[in-house]
């Protein structure tokens, strides 16, 4: 188990506000100064931003130890890797109803995830999950926040000075400062229930200089099936989970950082053994992913390789014994 960290000494938010506040009117902005809630588009520092997580981290808030639940056999566990392009957005929906998204895709994306999540029926998220703080990852998250009911809200922690100023990062903030929410650290080793499946969070396993990765691997199983979840996880990350002895097994991957060359090694594939492997990924996109790299190892370990640029949004669906996968094309 990772160890616990201890609860930094961070000021309150109303104390943000009150700085903010004088900002606003220093600059005659006396209508926003009047707002309830804190004014986050000016927290510009970086030691605002770190002050103002240190109300939203919910510090004290752990999970009980995740307990195994016999698969009663009725309806199949979904896992939906959407269609957003050059960006990352899974579904989770367990037999009786009960929801998780890891990631919403880049800003632009907000309403397309959340359009998909009225369609299928949603109206409260379990779980949403941000595997980290890169704008295609949690750009269209604010969206979702503002406009579903979430259970838990889950990130990781991020080492001293990596915090991002960036809008989306903040817009996020704010969006869960507002509907009273705390973030939960991702903790490697916690495990929680999602209706009758069990999901473990296997990373990040250390302080890592680099955001992709900080990023939060989620192992899901259900019945004798297994997902891992890599978000934008790289080479180190991985290295880690196989060091510390991670459980990593799994019939289907989300590759690490949309097929990249800087994650999926040959060891880590080799652990996990997928039957199947969804890549998110842009239609020509610049970076080139997947990389050929990637592929090559994929093609020689046997795995049916999905990706989004070509299949349009992947679902995956089991019934805890039998795994069938449906494209959009």
């Amino acid at each position: 188990m990772a160890r616990r960290k201890k609860k930094r000494n961070f000021k309150s938010l109303r104390g943000i506000l009150i700085i903010a506040s004088v900002v606003v009117l220093a600059v005659g902005g006396m209508a926003a100064a009047q707002r309830s809630m804190p004014q986050w588009s000016l927290l510009s520092g970086l030691g605002e931003i770190k002050d103002a997580l240190g109300d939203l981290y919910g510090y004290d808030v752990t999970a009980p130890s995740a307990s195994q639940k016999m698969v009663s056999g009725e309806g199949e566990f979904e896992v939906h890797m959407l269609d957003v392009g050059q960006a990352l957005s899974v579904f989770l929906r367990a037999p009786g109803g009960e929801c998780a998204l890891i990631d919403a895709g880049e800003r632009g994306d907000g309403e397309f995830v959340c359009g998909y999540l009225e369609s299928q029926g949603v109206r409260k998220l379990d779980y949403l999950i941000a595997t980290h703080a890169h704008a295609d990852h949690i750009g269209g998250m604010a969206d979702v926040v503002r406009q579903f009911e979430i259970g838990k809200v889950i990130m990781s922690d991020l080492p001293e000075g990596l915090e991002p100023t960036t809008k989306v990062y903040t817009d996020l903030l704010e969006e869960i400062a507002k509907k009273g929410y705390k973030i939960t650290l991702a903790r490697p080793g916690t495990q929680y229930n999602l209706g009758e499946a069990i999901f473990e969070l296997e990373a990040p396993n250390a302080q890592y200089q680099d955001l992709n990765n900080t990023s939060v691997v989620t192992r899901v199983t259900f019945g004798e099936r297994g997902f891992l979840i890599e978000g934008d996880a790289e080479l180190e990350s991985e290295r880690d989970m196989l060091r510390l002895g991670r459980e990593v097994s799994a019939d289907v991957l989300i590759a690490g950082h949309h097929g990249s060359s800087t994650s999926s090694s040959q060891k880590f594939l080799e652990a996990v053994s997928p039957q199947a492997v969804g890549i998110s990924c842009g239609l020509g996109n610049k970076y080139g992913h997947p990389h050929e790299e990637t592929l090559d190892k994929l093609q020689k370990l046997g795995c049916q390789v999905l990706r989004t640029d070509l299949c349009g949004t992947v679902r995956f669906y089991t019934d805890g014994q039998k795994l069938r996968i449906e494209t959009e094309r």
